[in-house]
C-alpha cells in the first residue's frame, strides 16, 4: 500500500499520507457515526498479508480495524465478550506464519490481560491476566518459530513467558521499571532488548538470567 499512517500530537491522533510522507492529513473517520473515532491512540499494527488492513487500539475505546489503508475505521465487537469495548489496547501482535491468530495486551475491568483471537479479531479468549489490580501489560511479542511462544512485559517490571499458548507461564526477569516495549530474536533464547517507561534500554544476552 502507498499510504502511511502515524500517531501524533498530545492526544496521539492519527494522520495519513498518500505520497510517501511528503504531505499528511488527519484521519478520524468511523463507519458508525454513533461510535466516535478514538482520540487517544495507544498502538497500531498492519496485517502481515493484507496491506490495506490495519488494526489500532485506543484508550478506553477497544479495538478498531480499517480495511482501506486507514481511510475509514470500524470498532470491532468481540462475539465472545472477552474483549471489553471500552478496554485500553496496549499492544497488537500477529502470529507470523498464521495472521488469523492475533494477540492483544489489554487493560480492562481494572486488570491487565492477554487475549487471543484465531479468526482475525472476530472473537477473543483470555489466555492470561494479572492477579494484581490496576497493573497493565504494556507489550507482548510472539516468536516467529512458534505462535504459542509469547513474551509479555508488565507495568511492574516483569517479563513473563509462555511456550504453550498461555496454559502455563514462567517469569523470565524482574526489572525495577515498567516494561514499555520488548524486542526479541526469533527463538527468544538469548538476546532480549527492553525499553522501560522512562526511555532507557536494557539488554540481556543470556535469556534474562
Amino acid at each position: 500500500s502507498s499510504s502511511r499512517l502515524q500517531a501524533t500530537g498530545a492526544h496521539r491522533s492519527l494522520i495519513r499520507s498518500l505520497d510517501q510522507g511528503i504531505t499528511w492529513s488527519p484521519v478520524a473517520v468511523s463507519h458508525d457515526r454513533t461510535t466516535p473515532f478514538p482520540t487517544s491512540i495507544l498502538t497500531m499494527a498492519f496485517h502481515p498479508r493484507a496491506a490495506d488492513m490495519i488494526y489500532l487500539g485506543g484508550r478506553r475505546t477497544g479495538l478498531w480495524r480499517s480495511e482501506n489503508g486507514g481511510a475509514s475505521w470500524r470498532a470491532l465487537t468481540d462475539q465472545n465478550g472477552a474483549l471489553d469495548p471500552h478496554a485500553d489496547i496496549h499492544a497488537i501482535t500477529f502470529a507470523p506464519h498464521n495472521p488469523q491468530i492475533m494477540y492483544l495486551a489489554v487493560f480492562q475491568k481494572n486488570r491487565g490481560e492477554v487475549l487471543r483471537s484465531d479468526d482475525s479479531g472476530m472473537t477473543f479468549r483470555t489466555i492470561y491476566f494479572l492477579s494484581a489490580n490496576r497493573i497493565r501489560i504494556l507489550d507482548l511479542v510472539v516468536s516467529s518459530r512458534n505462535h504459542d511462544h509469547i513474551l509479555i512485559g508488565t507495568e511492574q517490571g516483569g517479563i513473563l513467558e509462555t511456550t504453550n499458548g498461555g496454559m502455563t507461564w514462567q517469569t523470565r526477569a524482574w526489572l525495577e521499571e515498567p516494561i514499555a516495549r520488548l524486542f526479541a530474536g526469533s527463538s527468544f533464547s538469548q538476546e532480549i532488548i527492553v525499553m522501560t517507561s522512562n526511555g532507557s534500554l536494557q539488554k540481556t544476552v543470556d535469556g534474562g538470567s
